[in-house]
C-alpha cells in the first residue's frame, strides 16, 4: 500500500480517488468555462461530462443511476457530485 509496485485499488486507495476527483471537480466546476463545457445543459443531461472524462454517451442506467444521485445532492453540490462519480469510474481512471 502506498508503494508505486502496488498497483492494486482496494477500498481506501478507490475511496481515496473519489475524494480528490470531487475535490477537483468543485475546483474546476467554480470556473464558468469548466462548468459551461461539462454541464452545457445543467443536470438535465450527462453526455458531455461522459464525453468528456469517458469517451462516450452513458448508458440509459448510467444516466438514471446520476437522475437518482442528483435527487439526493443538495442542489449545489450535485455537479461536483454527478462530476466527481463520472470521473472516478474505473473506465475514467484508466483513460487519465
Amino acid at each position: 500500500t502506498g508503494k508505486a509496485e502496488d498497483m492494486s485499488c482496494g477500498t481506501t486507495k478507490f475511496k481515496t480517488s473519489i475524494e480528490v476527483m470531487i475535490d477537483a471537480c468543485s475546483i474546476g466546476l467554480s470556473k464558468t468555462n469548466v462548468r459551461s463545457k461539462l454541464f452545457p445543459s445543467g443536470l438535465s443531461s450527462f453526455d458531455s461530462i461522459y464525453t468528456a472524462f469517458v469517451g462516450r454517451a452513458p448508458s440509459s442506467y448510467e444516466e438514471q443511476t446520476l437522475k437518482e444521485l442528483v435527487a439526493v445532492i443538495p442542489s449545489m453540490k450535485a455537479e461536483a457530485a454527478v462530476c466527481g462519480a463520472v470521473a472516478s469510474s474505473l473506465e475514467s481512471l484508466v483513460r487519465i
